[in-house]
């Protein structure tokens, strides 16, 4: 009698944490602030990107062009950026660098991954673009464009932050996955974007990470 109590309440404590968990992702996809998105560029290194499913990481010597206070967008997350620039005049930003203003003009060696993130739908009913692709986060890059078959399922509206906005789309494989778009202007044929399966330009956003920050701490004392 005892153990099945002591099952139940295991069972019960699982439960409730994956319940928490839940709550806490639609917390992050729909809670945002007031602020305006001000921060766009169209950083577009020519450099090899590392593939982001392999998580390898690289090492490299780079130059600490700036380290300053940023507002990362459409996160709105304040933070302290580090600008470096690789050999292969490759762009790299980093958060969470508070303390490395002293770095600034040397040259350092770094390890990093690079990670995937959201991905951008960035044109509907269409088979290419020649657009620049504009992105809100100043630590972002962006993947090749592919083309994937899909259909609009919901749309899910920021009230303050337009990019911050999401489209569950749905696959002709029955699968769903969340986008977001920095085109404001792409809501507007959600009617259309509803009524069938259409072709949608989409990028991935890939992000660099820091691995030996610690390391990095050590030049700063």
């Amino acid at each position: 009698m005892k153990k099945l109590q002591i099952l139940v309440l295991v069972v019960s404590f699982c439960i409730s944490c994956k319940n928490n968990s839940n709550k806490n992702i639609e917390s992050d996809v729909n809670n945002t602030s007031s602020e305006s998105v001000g921060m766009e560029h169209t950083i577009n290194p020519e450099a090899e990107v590392i593939s982001p499913l392999t998580k390898a990481t690289k090492k490299e010597k780079v130059t600490v062009v700036s380290v300053e206070e940023a507002l990362i967008m459409p996160s709105d997350y304040l933070t302290t950026a580090m600008t470096v620039n690789t050999k292969e005049d490759k762009q790299l930003v980093f958060l969470d660098s508070y303390g490395f203003e002293s770095l600034i003009g040397k040259e350092i060696t770094i390890e990093y991954e690079v990670i995937a993130s959201s991905k951008l739908l960035v044109c509907f009913n269409c088979s290419s673009y020649s657009k620049e692709i504009a992105l809100y986060d100043i630590t972002a890059w962006h993947t090749e464009i592919e083309y994937v078959d899909l259909q609009l399922k919901k749309y899910v509206e920021d009230e303050y932050i337009i990019p911050s906005s999401t489209f569950l789309m749905l696959d002709k494989t029955g699968e769903t996955e969340i986008y977001h778009s920095n085109d404001n202007e792409m809501i507007l044929d959600s009617v259309k974007m509803k009524s069938s399966f259409y072709t949608y330009g989409i990028v991935t956003k890939l992000h660099p990470v820091l691995k030996n920050k610690a390391e990095l701490e050590l030049l700063i004392k």
